[in-house]
């Protein structure tokens, strides 16, 4: 009885390091299609890369995405004479090694004891993808499902923003919010000018000021009054951190221009007109 139970006891040992329990993903990652930038945690950062839809599928940069779900950079190798990559992720002594080809339709997914501990099982999991990893720009692309589920990660899909979720099973991160395009509040003249009839009197020098949101820059147009006039003077402000402004030596001679202010992102842009004039002195 006393032999029964003693070998009862190693064999529960040994299977207790035959069958690893996987500790629980601990991350969470925004990628955005189109964008050289992801989320880690809530935490931007950039990449020289960005996700791209072709068949009907999401690909991502493999480097990033490994990075993004905690593996260093060390446990991330290519191998340029089989065009493979290889992925390993620990957990207590055990590796999780994702091994993908260039031009393979195939993930391999090894577990791997520490080293000295005896196991009766060697898991290998050749998981379909029905798609093959791809080699752009010095980048390895694939979906991101297959690597993270690997990981014990959940995926999810937000068609608004076009963006690849990456979280614990249950957890997603939220998606991002989906960009708009800028807003014109007004367009104020210093010195102060009074608004006559629907246009301004302009001397001296003028300082412009846009109160707009959401901009990444802003453009400034000047540009004589009458049909399809060309624009005789452009500026274009990229930093509105002290304001989005343009200031501009009226000539002395008569003249009527308008001001167009052209505010931009990647949603589009929006434009606000102004009329403006000088009478010179006699």
């Amino acid at each position: 009885m006393r032999k029964t139970a003693a070998l009862l006891t190693f064999l529960l040992v040994i299977l207790a390091f035959a069958f690893p329990v996987l500790a629980a993903p601990g991350h969470k990652a925004v990628f955005v299609v189109g964008q050289g930038s992801y989320t880690v945690d809530g935490q931007d950062r950039e990449m020289d890369a960005a996700p791209f839809v072709e068949s009907d599928r999401t690909f991502v940069p493999v480097r990033y995405l490994a990075y993004a779900l905690g593996i260093a950079e060390k446990d991330i190798t290519w191998d340029v004479k089989t065009q493979t990559v290889t992925i390993t992720a620990y957990d207590d002594g055990w590796a999780t090694v994702v091994e993908m080809q260039i031009g393979v339709s195939v993930l391999t997914v090894i577990k791997e004891p520490p080293p000295g501990v005896m196991t009766f099982r060697y898991d290998r999991t050749v998981v379909q993808m029905g798609v093959s990893s791809l080699l752009k720009g010095g980048r390895v692309y694939l979906p991101a499902r297959f690597v993270a589920e690997a990981l014990g990660y959940e995926v999810g899909w937000e068609l608004g923003s076009r963006a690849v979720l990456i979280g614990p099973k249950g957890d997603l991160p939220e998606p991002p919010q989906l960009l708009k395009p800028p807003v014109i509040h007004g367009i104020k003249l210093s010195p102060p000018s009074r608004e006559v009839n629907g246009w301004y009197e302009v001397a001296g020098t003028v300082v412009f000021a846009a109160d707009v949101t959401g901009a990444e820059h802003v453009e400034f147009r000047l540009s004589p009054t009458g049909t399809e006039a060309p624009v005789v003077l452009s500026r274009v402000d990229n930093d509105g951190r002290d304001g989005w402004t343009f200031t501009w030596e009226v000539p002395p001679e008569d003249l009527t221009m308008h001001l167009t202010v052209v505010a931009s992102n990647s949603a589009g842009t929006s434009q606000e007109i102004i009329n403006l004039y000088h009478e010179a002195k006699r």
